[in-house]
């Protein structure tokens, strides 16, 4: 016990607190740990160069492109650093032989579930030496950290099957605990490679254009001279942060500490402030911009003013905001191109008047400097053009103002076509908003009532709808909240049960008693309704109470009663040994689902007023809330 808690860097008691116990149920690699970057006992290693690898079998999760790439791409790791070769065999025995297995699987050292033991691998010798195997009932992914990435796990076992043991240096690969960091922007520290070129030697065949990183020196957390960078909360945990690294502090006091970029990829280096907006659901963090000249807009300016630049003056590869963090890259020269174009006063910083611009409706094509042509200054080769009144969904527009419409310049198919926002309330040649009058048999409900119970929830072409009898609140990034009739956005359908989103085909299906309508934005798809035994639904089930997609099992969840079904969108059936009980299966939520749906990578489920916010990855609630909190109530 002592000697894991020193390897953690725990409080070394020899007794199982709750610190000790909390690293223990991280997931993690089945090699035992040892200090520092180490090889195993008597250094084993290939007496060759030039090794082999052969993939036996694949995960359901992915696909056998994927998971060949990530086996590939994590062999690379240790080559571009070593004078190691692999070569991939598709039969015989390879020196490393990869498989995917569950429980007992024929090596002594069985699996034990979902998390726990990503992985384990073997130290280089004769047989089963270098083989390396991944638990199949983990859900893998390429690169979504809504899973495991194959590629962090492979390239940490392969570590292993090279003849490396484990690290206890947080931020190097082989540390023998995962955390997520992107692979399209993973570099192997520096305590991995000394670790392997003390086996193998340096790659003589490649001078690197840059070295990689060093693992940041890890601050002293009982140091009395600590000066932190920043600190705030984030759904109940306590984040202190100093240099590259910071510590997360639990309500159980639990402590652990990690490098920022292996949280948040695309985080600076260090940060100077940061704050926590439990409403959104956003941590904000913050380093200085033009070497630090001071700014005095608002975290909720600086989303309008990153939301109007990314649409109309953004090159498209730059740096975009990511997951639940907001990271604001260097809007200088994109302020600059604005406030030239629109004649204001070109600083580069976001004063009132740039604001203020942001802020007016306005057309929905990007802008170019003075009059302007597209780009290779397209037009029509005939002179009499036809014209047609015709719905179009060539861009999803963001609600009440903002965006107005759009068009698109001369072409074949979409060309010249133009579409109007139809969530704006246009007039023949009024100034005023024309609102309709609503449907005098109903009374629209209250959103901030603390007692509010939603009969469905969505989210719809990345806006959020929350319905209630027969009306519907949408709340948008950019355009905010709004509530509308449901008959006047879908008038085939007056009041809505349930309802999902099936993002990758921009479907979403709203279901009323023993019915269901299949909508694209606010066009309801003709054929419909249709009834829900199309699903496969047995004949006693006369009501959805909520339904949810999740895109990490391509998998549809319906909740009727206390029971749920889960549908493979893939196949279109249902899955086997269906309905289970939501009690046992979403510990923590409750018994029954009034709403459900996904947002920034977690799932909400209320019950009444209550919602939990839940995480389908470790299965486990984060945090409670209630409904009107997404009405702007709080």
């Amino acid at each position: 016990m002592k000697e894991m808690q020193k390897f953690f860097r725990l409080k070394v008691s020899g007794k199982l607190d709750k610190e000790t116990m909390e690293m223990m149920k991280k997931p993690r690699c089945g090699v035992p740990d040892v200090a520092a970057y180490s090889t195993f006992g008597g250094k084993p290693k290939w007496q060759t160069n030039k090794l082999t690898y052969r993939i036996v079998n694949s995960t359901p999760d992915m696909s056998k492109a994927e998971v060949d790439e990530s086996m590939e791409k994590a062999l690379q790791v240790w080559a571009n650093v070593t004078p190691l070769r692999f070569t991939r065999i598709y039969k015989g025995t390879a020196d490393i032989m990869i498989s995917f297995a569950t429980s007992y699987h024929g090596d002594a050292s069985p699996f034990d579930g979902p998390l726990g033991t990503l992985a384990h691998a073997f130290a280089p010798s004769l047989g089963i030496g270098g083989d390396a195997h991944f638990d199949d009932d983990e859900f893998f992914t390429f690169r979504s950290s809504k899973g495991i990435v194959l590629f962090l796990v492979a390239a940490h076992e392969f570590g292993h099957s090279l003849g490396l043991s484990h690290s206890d240096v947080p931020g190097a690969l082989m540390f023998p605990t995962y955390s997520f960091t992107d692979p399209d922007h993973f570099s192997l520290s520096s305590d991995d490679i000394r670790g392997i070129q003390s086996l193998y030697g340096p790659n003589s065949d490649i001078t690197p254009i840059q070295p990689h990183p060093e693992v940041p020196t890890t601050p002293k957390a009982c140091d009395p001279n600590l000066i932190l960078d920043a600190a705030t909360t984030l759904r109940g945990e306590t984040m202190f942060f100093k240099d590259g690294f910071f510590w997360r502090r639990s309500p159980s006091r639990t402590v652990t500490q990690l490098p920022i970029k292996s949280f948040w990829a695309s985080a600076p280096d260090n940060i100077d402030a940061a704050y926590e907006d439990p409403v959104q659901d956003k941590l904000f963090l913050f380093k200085a911009l033009c070497d630090g000249a001071p700014t005095t807009a608002s975290p909720e300016d600086h989303q309008i003013a990153e939301a109007y630049l990314s649409q109309f003056y953004r090159d498209k590869n730059a740096t975009t905001s990511r997951g639940r963090m907001t990271f604001l890259p260097n809007l200088e020269n994109e302020l600059k191109a604005m406030q030239e174009f629109f004649g204001l006063e070109v600083t580069g910083k976001l004063d009132s008047n740039t604001l203020e611009t942001m802020k007016l409706p306005r057309f929905g094509v990007t802008d170019v400097a003075r009059y302007g042509h597209f780009q290779g200054k397209p037009k029509w080769k005939q002179s009499v053009v036809t014209y047609r009144i015709n719905h179009g969904d060539f861009y999803p527009f963001d609600g009440l103002n903002g965006v107005l419409a759009h068009a698109n310049a001369p072409g074949p198919e979409q060309g010249g076509d133009t579409h109007f926002d139809d969530d704006e309330r246009w007039t023949l040649r009024s100034r005023g908003v024309r609102t309709p009058k609503p449907n005098p048999g109903l009374t629209p409900p209250e959103p901030c009532k603390r007692d509010l119970v939603f009969d469905a929830a969505t989210s719809i072409r990345r806006q959020l709808y929350f319905f209630k009898n027969g009306y519907y609140w949408k709340k948008g990034f950019y355009s905010g909240l709004s509530m509308h009739e449901i008959k006047f956005t879908w008038p085939t359908i007056d009041s809505v049960h349930a309802a999902y989103e099936f993002r990758g085909r921009d479907i979403s299906f709203l279901f009323k008693g023993q019915q269901y309508w299949a909508v694209k934005g606010n066009t309801t798809l003709p054929g419909y309704p249709k009834p829900i035994y199309k699903f496969g639904f047995p004949k006693y089930v006369r009501k959805i109470d909520a339904a949810v997609y999740v895109k990490s099992t391509n998998r549809t969840l319906f909740f009727v009663g206390t029971k749920y079904w889960s549908l493979n969108e893939r196949t279109a059936q249902m899955d086997r040994d269906f309905p289970k009980t939501i009690r046992r299966n979403f510990p923590g939520i409750g018994s029954r689902v009034d709403a459900a749906f996904e947002n920034d990578g977690y799932l909400y489920f209320s019950e009444g007023s209550r919602q939990s916010e839940y995480n389908f990855t470790s299965r486990r609630v984060n945090r409670f809330l209630l409904n009107y909190g997404w009405l702007d109530c709080y």
